[in-house]
Protein backbone atom coordinates (compact mmCIF):
# COMPACT_ATOMS: atom_id res chain seq x y z
CA UNK A 1 0.00 0.00 0.00
CA UNK A 2 1.32 3.43 -0.96
CA UNK A 3 2.02 5.66 2.01
CA UNK A 4 0.48 9.14 2.16
CA UNK A 5 1.55 12.10 4.27
CA UNK A 6 -0.74 12.99 7.17
CA UNK A 7 -1.58 16.52 6.05
CA UNK A 8 -4.27 16.93 8.72
CA UNK A 9 -1.74 16.31 11.47
CA UNK A 10 0.84 18.51 9.75
CA UNK A 11 -1.59 21.41 9.31
CA UNK A 12 -2.69 21.27 12.94
CA UNK A 13 0.94 21.21 14.08
CA UNK A 14 1.72 24.20 11.88
CA UNK A 15 -1.25 26.17 13.19
CA UNK A 16 -0.30 25.43 16.80
CA UNK A 17 3.26 26.57 16.08
CA UNK A 18 2.05 30.08 15.21
CA UNK A 19 3.03 32.49 17.96
CA UNK A 20 0.12 33.99 19.89
CA UNK A 21 1.12 37.57 20.75
CA UNK A 22 -2.06 38.44 22.67
CA UNK A 23 -1.48 39.32 26.32
CA UNK A 24 -4.43 37.80 28.18
CA UNK A 25 -3.53 39.51 31.46
CA UNK A 26 -4.60 42.98 30.27
CA UNK A 27 -7.96 44.46 29.31
CA UNK A 28 -8.60 44.48 25.57
CA UNK A 29 -11.11 46.57 23.65
CA UNK A 30 -13.03 43.43 22.64
CA UNK A 31 -13.39 42.50 26.34
CA UNK A 32 -15.87 45.34 26.87
CA UNK A 33 -18.61 43.15 25.39
CA UNK A 34 -18.74 41.56 28.86
CA UNK A 35 -20.47 44.73 30.08
CA UNK A 36 -23.34 44.35 27.57
CA UNK A 37 -26.22 42.10 28.71
CA UNK A 38 -26.68 39.22 26.30
CA UNK A 39 -23.48 40.00 24.40
CA UNK A 40 -20.61 38.90 26.60
CA UNK A 41 -19.87 37.04 29.83
CA UNK A 42 -18.40 38.85 32.88
CA UNK A 43 -17.25 35.53 34.32
CA UNK A 44 -15.34 34.68 31.14
CA UNK A 45 -13.56 38.05 31.30
CA UNK A 46 -12.60 37.49 34.95
CA UNK A 47 -11.30 33.97 34.24
CA UNK A 48 -9.18 35.15 31.32
CA UNK A 49 -7.60 38.07 33.14
CA UNK A 50 -6.85 35.87 36.16
CA UNK A 51 -5.20 33.16 34.06
CA UNK A 52 -7.73 30.38 34.58
CA UNK A 53 -7.18 27.07 32.82
CA UNK A 54 -8.92 26.69 29.47
CA UNK A 55 -9.35 24.14 26.70
CA UNK A 56 -7.04 24.23 23.71
CA UNK A 57 -8.49 25.59 20.51
CA UNK A 58 -9.44 22.90 18.02
CA UNK A 59 -7.71 22.73 14.65
CA UNK A 60 -10.93 24.00 13.05
CA UNK A 61 -11.10 27.01 15.36
CA UNK A 62 -7.47 27.91 14.71
CA UNK A 63 -8.00 27.64 10.96
CA UNK A 64 -11.11 29.83 11.21
CA UNK A 65 -9.24 32.58 13.09
CA UNK A 66 -6.31 32.35 10.69
CA UNK A 67 -8.65 32.56 7.71
CA UNK A 68 -10.39 35.62 9.17
CA UNK A 69 -7.07 37.36 9.76
CA UNK A 70 -5.95 36.65 6.21
CA UNK A 71 -9.23 38.03 4.80
CA UNK A 72 -8.72 41.26 6.73
CA UNK A 73 -5.14 41.61 5.49
CA UNK A 74 -6.14 40.89 1.90
CA UNK A 75 -8.78 43.64 1.95
CA UNK A 76 -6.21 46.44 2.35
CA UNK A 77 -4.65 46.48 -1.16
CA UNK A 78 -8.08 46.21 -2.80
CA UNK A 79 -9.39 49.12 -0.73
CA UNK A 80 -6.29 51.20 -1.48
CA UNK A 81 -6.77 50.62 -5.20
CA UNK A 82 -10.50 51.35 -5.08
CA UNK A 83 -10.00 54.60 -3.15
CA UNK A 84 -7.47 56.10 -5.61
CA UNK A 85 -9.95 58.42 -7.34
CA UNK A 86 -11.84 59.40 -4.20
CA UNK A 87 -11.29 61.96 -1.44
CA UNK A 88 -10.55 59.16 1.03
CA UNK A 89 -7.22 57.64 1.94
CA UNK A 90 -6.07 55.02 4.44
CA UNK A 91 -4.10 56.79 7.15
CA UNK A 92 -3.13 53.84 9.37
CA UNK A 93 -3.47 50.05 9.20
CA UNK A 94 -3.67 47.72 12.23
CA UNK A 95 -2.75 50.53 14.56
CA UNK A 96 -2.35 49.67 18.24
CA UNK A 97 -4.00 51.99 20.73
CA UNK A 98 -3.52 52.06 24.49
CA UNK A 99 -4.94 54.27 27.22
CA UNK A 100 -7.01 54.28 30.42
CA UNK A 101 -5.88 50.73 31.19
CA UNK A 102 -7.15 49.20 27.95
CA UNK A 103 -5.46 48.10 24.73
CA UNK A 104 -6.68 47.36 21.21
CA UNK A 105 -5.73 47.37 17.54
CA UNK A 106 -8.00 49.05 15.04
CA UNK A 107 -8.02 47.71 11.49
CA UNK A 108 -8.11 51.08 9.70
CA UNK A 109 -8.01 54.78 10.40
CA UNK A 110 -9.17 56.66 7.31
CA UNK A 111 -8.90 60.34 6.42
CA UNK A 112 -11.10 62.46 4.19
CA UNK A 113 -8.53 64.61 2.38
CA UNK A 114 -11.13 67.24 1.47
CA UNK A 115 -12.01 68.19 5.05
CA UNK A 116 -9.46 66.26 7.16
CA UNK A 117 -12.16 64.23 8.93
CA UNK A 118 -11.10 60.87 10.35
CA UNK A 119 -13.14 57.65 10.42
CA UNK A 120 -12.20 54.50 12.35
CA UNK A 121 -13.00 51.19 10.63
CA UNK A 122 -13.13 47.69 12.08
CA UNK A 123 -13.45 44.57 9.90
CA UNK A 124 -15.67 41.69 10.97
CA UNK A 125 -15.73 38.46 8.98
CA UNK A 126 -18.93 36.40 9.36
CA UNK A 127 -20.26 33.15 8.01
CA UNK A 128 -22.78 33.63 5.24
CA UNK A 129 -25.68 32.61 7.47
CA UNK A 130 -24.64 35.26 10.02
CA UNK A 131 -25.76 38.04 7.68
CA UNK A 132 -29.36 36.97 8.25
CA UNK A 133 -29.14 38.24 11.82
CA UNK A 134 -27.65 41.66 11.07
CA UNK A 135 -29.79 44.71 11.78
CA UNK A 136 -30.15 46.62 8.49
CA UNK A 137 -29.40 49.93 10.22
CA UNK A 138 -27.13 49.11 13.15
CA UNK A 139 -24.01 47.09 13.89
CA UNK A 140 -24.10 44.39 16.55
CA UNK A 141 -23.95 46.07 20.00
CA UNK A 142 -20.58 44.51 20.90
CA UNK A 143 -19.09 45.61 17.56
CA UNK A 144 -20.49 49.12 18.01
CA UNK A 145 -18.93 49.46 21.46
CA UNK A 146 -15.63 48.14 20.13
CA UNK A 147 -15.41 50.79 17.40
CA UNK A 148 -16.55 53.51 19.81
CA UNK A 149 -13.70 52.49 22.12
CA UNK A 150 -11.20 52.75 19.27
CA UNK A 151 -12.48 56.26 18.54
CA UNK A 152 -12.21 57.18 22.23
CA UNK A 153 -8.61 55.90 22.35
CA UNK A 154 -7.71 57.78 19.16
CA UNK A 155 -8.79 60.99 20.88
CA UNK A 156 -7.21 60.29 24.28
CA UNK A 157 -3.94 59.18 22.65
CA UNK A 158 -3.91 62.34 20.48
CA UNK A 159 -3.80 60.28 17.27
CA UNK A 160 -6.84 62.02 15.77
CA UNK A 161 -10.38 63.03 16.68
CA UNK A 162 -12.64 60.72 14.66
CA UNK A 163 -16.00 62.11 13.57
CA UNK A 164 -17.50 58.68 12.93
CA UNK A 165 -16.73 54.97 12.99
CA UNK A 166 -17.68 52.03 10.82
CA UNK A 167 -18.01 48.27 11.05
CA UNK A 168 -17.30 46.57 7.72
CA UNK A 169 -18.86 43.10 7.60
CA UNK A 170 -17.28 40.63 5.19
CA UNK A 171 -18.78 37.25 4.32
CA UNK A 172 -15.92 34.76 4.59
CA UNK A 173 -17.98 32.28 2.58
CA UNK A 174 -18.71 34.73 -0.24
CA UNK A 175 -22.50 34.46 -0.17
CA UNK A 176 -23.26 38.07 0.80
CA UNK A 177 -20.00 39.85 -0.10
CA UNK A 178 -19.88 42.82 2.33
CA UNK A 179 -21.94 45.41 4.20
CA UNK A 180 -21.10 48.41 6.36
CA UNK A 181 -22.70 50.10 9.38
CA UNK A 182 -22.00 53.64 10.64
CA UNK A 183 -21.03 54.04 14.31
CA UNK A 184 -21.45 57.34 16.21
CA UNK A 185 -18.92 58.60 18.74
CA UNK A 186 -19.92 57.81 22.34
CA UNK A 187 -17.06 58.66 24.69
CA UNK A 188 -19.19 58.77 27.90
CA UNK A 189 -20.57 55.28 27.16
CA UNK A 190 -17.08 53.94 26.52
CA UNK A 191 -15.67 55.34 29.77
CA UNK A 192 -18.57 53.80 31.67
CA UNK A 193 -17.96 50.40 30.03
CA UNK A 194 -14.22 50.53 30.83
CA UNK A 195 -14.89 51.26 34.49
CA UNK A 196 -17.46 48.47 34.66
CA UNK A 197 -15.00 46.00 33.10
CA UNK A 198 -12.31 47.04 35.59
CA UNK A 199 -14.78 46.49 38.43
CA UNK A 200 -15.46 42.95 37.15
CA UNK A 201 -11.74 42.20 37.01
CA UNK A 202 -11.07 43.59 40.49
CA UNK A 203 -13.48 41.20 42.22
CA UNK A 204 -11.88 38.61 44.49
CA UNK A 205 -14.14 35.87 43.11
CA UNK A 206 -15.42 35.27 39.56
CA UNK A 207 -18.91 36.57 38.72
CA UNK A 208 -21.82 34.13 38.66
CA UNK A 209 -22.28 31.69 35.82
CA UNK A 210 -24.65 32.90 33.10
CA UNK A 211 -28.24 31.78 33.45
CA UNK A 212 -29.53 29.11 31.09
CA UNK A 213 -32.00 29.95 28.32
CA UNK A 214 -35.62 28.95 28.83
CA UNK A 215 -37.62 28.65 25.61
CA UNK A 216 -41.11 27.50 24.73
CA UNK A 217 -42.36 25.60 21.71
CA UNK A 218 -45.68 25.26 19.94
CA UNK A 219 -48.61 24.17 22.13
CA UNK A 220 -49.62 20.52 21.95
CA UNK A 221 -53.20 19.26 22.12
CA UNK A 222 -52.69 17.17 25.24
CA UNK A 223 -49.83 18.58 27.32
CA UNK A 224 -49.82 22.32 26.64
CA UNK A 225 -46.80 24.46 25.83
CA UNK A 226 -43.45 22.56 25.92
CA UNK A 227 -40.54 24.16 27.77
CA UNK A 228 -36.90 23.73 26.77
CA UNK A 229 -33.72 24.70 28.64
CA UNK A 230 -30.47 25.33 26.77
CA UNK A 231 -27.05 26.90 27.13
CA UNK A 232 -26.49 30.54 26.12
CA UNK A 233 -24.35 30.82 23.00
CA UNK A 234 -21.60 32.35 25.16
CA UNK A 235 -21.20 29.03 26.98
CA UNK A 236 -21.34 26.98 23.78
CA UNK A 237 -18.26 28.79 22.44
CA UNK A 238 -16.39 29.31 25.72
CA UNK A 239 -12.95 27.76 26.17
CA UNK A 240 -13.38 27.75 29.96
CA UNK A 241 -16.54 25.63 30.02
CA UNK A 242 -16.04 22.26 31.73
CA UNK A 243 -12.49 23.30 32.69
CA UNK A 244 -12.65 26.37 34.94
CA UNK A 245 -16.41 26.89 34.70
CA UNK A 246 -19.34 24.45 34.61
CA UNK A 247 -21.26 26.58 32.14
CA UNK A 248 -24.89 27.56 32.47
CA UNK A 249 -25.89 23.89 32.48
CA UNK A 250 -23.82 21.09 33.97
CA UNK A 251 -23.03 18.20 31.67
CA UNK A 252 -25.90 16.01 32.90
CA UNK A 253 -28.50 18.69 32.15
CA UNK A 254 -27.59 19.41 28.55
CA UNK A 255 -29.52 18.29 25.50
CA UNK A 256 -32.49 17.21 27.58
CA UNK A 257 -35.13 18.29 25.08
CA UNK A 258 -38.49 19.07 26.66
CA UNK A 259 -38.15 19.56 30.44
CA UNK A 260 -41.75 20.43 31.20
CA UNK A 261 -44.97 21.99 29.98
Amino acid sequence: MVKLPDLSKALEAGLRAEEDLRDNSVLHVSDLSATLPGEGCPRQLWLRIHGAEQRELTAGQMLMFHHGKRIHEDLIPFLESGLLDTEWKIDRVEYQLMGNGIIGTTDLIMENTADNDYVVVDFKSLRGNGFRYLDPDHAKPAHELQVQTYMYLCSTCAICDPVMGMVFYVDREGQNAFQQRAIPVNNPGVKEAIEEAKLIISQSEPPEVLKSNVKTGKPTKTKGIPVYVSMPWNCDYCQYRDVSCPGALTYDYRDMGVVGH
